[in-house]
């Protein structure tokens, strides 16, 4: 059995609803790099070409995930 505590003392500086959606939708197809995943969440404004794009959901840390929402949160549907 596995039990998940939330930390409370995490400071968003984000929404933390558009981060669940992001990370969600980052780990919805397995091996795929960020920019296939989540092209679903975007409207096309050419975003997605950053090479930052480029990497995996697996590669980034919390703070990765943070920024990233902070920065598509604009462009977010």
């Amino acid at each position: 059995m596995i039990r998940l505590v939330r930390k409370e003392d995490v400071v968003w500086e984000c929404s933390e609803n558009q981060f669940r959606r992001v990370v969600k939708q980052a780990f919805s197809q397995r091996r795929k790099m960020l920019r296939n995943s989540l092209k679903p969440l975007l409207a096309d404004h050419g975003v997605l070409e950053d090479s930052f794009f480029d990497k995996r959901p697996e590669q980034l840390s919390l703070d990765d995930y943070k920024a990233l929402v902070k920065r598509l949160e604009p462009w977010l549907i």
